[in-house]
């Protein structure tokens, strides 16, 4: 099977024996180059991956190669194995299994596996093998439906966007937030039953927190350095009436779009 885009599909049926039996794969995905180790069990025998590789202990817990110590016991066929060390062994060319049917797990060398998730085989901004081994986390705060993830730090710059959507439960307008130039996520929005103004207005007053947040911190110098924009399809045009109508000057920062569209511009 030659691998596109980093996944190889299994089109032949080929199965893989998992503690359910046989079981049918999506495909083989070639995760690049990582760094690997070799995990050294009490019965003398051993076995190579990535320190990323998800296996499953005896009691059912999913860890990962390098937070093993000495001591655990993996689940393995027939018992368990016991983990004496865990070796290092530099930076090679990896593999794995994807979708699993079932269980999402399988043997490799007698040891109980976790696969990865089948995420997309389409053309994607991030590898979508990149996407399956993005693990989210829980947001610190809300305000309304906005999730924060990080506060906003004086003397950085913020990048506010919006994905705008017809608000039909069709697709989801979207908001994302991020830090620079760390690329931090600090907040985000996401609703599929409201209207572009109503969008327009969320983004409003995530750029007026942001805004109020960084002005009163006793450590910012200046003005905050923010910039906000949309993207400016077809629907973008109506957002873009939307935002004259309320009147550019009330959004706090700097919005970033097109040179020479009529109204709006780069300042």
């Amino acid at each position: 099977m030659a691998l596109a885009r980093g996944l190889a599909p299994n089109l032949t049926g080929y199965e893989v024996l998992t503690p359910d039996g046989w079981r049918s794969f999506t495909g083989v995905a070639a995760m690049g180059v990582n760094e690997t180790c070799r995990i050294i069990f009490r019965d003398g025998t051993s076995i190579e991956c990535s320190l990323n590789h998800a296996f499953y202990t005896a009691a059912g817990e999913i860890v990962t190669a390098e937070s093993l110590v000495s001591g655990q016991r993996l689940q393995a066929d027939p018992i368990p194995l016991d983990v004496v060390g865990v070796e290092r062994t530099g930076r090679h060319t990896t593999y794995s299994l994807v979708e699993v049917s079932d269980n999402h797990r399988y043997y490799t060398n007698s040891v109980v596996s976790k696969n990865c998730d089948f995420v997309s085989d389409d053309e994607t901004l991030i590898n979508p093998l990149v996407l399956s081994r993005i693990r989210a986390s829980s947001p610190i705060s809300y305000t309304g439906t906005v999730r924060w993830y990080h506060d906003p730090e004086p003397n950085h710059t913020y990048l506010v966007a919006l994905d705008p959507a017809m608000g039909t439960q069709n697709d989801y307008g979207a908001i994302e937030v991020f830090q620079m130039p760390e690329m931090i996520q600090v907040a985000e929005w996401q609703n599929n039953d409201v209207t572009a103004r109503h969008q327009v207005r969320t983004m409003l007053e995530i750029l007026t927190e942001i805004d109020a947040m960084l002005q009163e911190h006793p450590d910012q110098i200046g003005d905050p350095d923010i910039y906000w924009t949309f993207e400016n399809n077809t629907l973008g045009e109506g957002v873009l009436t939307i935002i004259e109508d309320t009147h550019e000057d009330r959004f706090p920062g700097s919005l970033v779009t097109e040179r020479g569209r009529k109204g709006l511009q780069m300042r």
